[in-house]
């Protein structure tokens, strides 16, 4: 019986392992090319909508294509009780393989992630993969 538990764990690791490796690897990076930037294209005046377990993001990315404020967009720049702020900044670097987006958050520490395009939603695979985030035109809410 231990065996058969050690083998079906051994198959759950590898099978998360694979799942994984398919969302951040392959053809579906966005990937910045010479002079275009095509990540912070891509996220500039977006919020992005984001969970993992329990945690949930609503992060607006503000400024130009390089990069720029972090907001957190909480019940809304408008909400008395909660309202957006900034939390931190994001910035994009690279080329390549190597394009990647920053999230410093000052004391919060600094993140760093390849986006990776699946299906009409994006992957941030980097100190944790985050999979399956939306982009959301402007600072607004998630819908969730």
């Amino acid at each position: 019986m231990k065996m058969l538990r050690i083998a079906l764990f051994l198959f759950a690791a590898v099978a998360a392992g694979q799942a994984v490796a398919q969302s951040c690897s392959g053809g579906t990076q966005v990937k910045n090319t010479g002079q275009a930037n095509a990540l912070g294209t891509l996220l500039a005046g977006k919020t992005v909508c984001a969970s993992l377990g329990s945690e949930q993001w609503h992060e607006y990315h503000g400024a130009g294509a390089g990069g720029g404020a972090l907001i957190d967009y909480k019940q809304g720049p408008n909400s008395k009780s909660d309202p957006s702020t900034q939390v931190g900044t994001w910035a994009v670097s690279g080329t390549g393989a190597g394009t990647q987006v920053t999230y410093n958050y000052g004391g919060g520490g600094t993140f760093s992630y390849t986006v990776h395009e699946v299906g009409g939603k994006y992957n941030f695979c980097g100190p944790r993969v985050i999979a399956n985030a939306r982009l959301v035109n402007g600072n607004s809410g998630c819908g969730q």
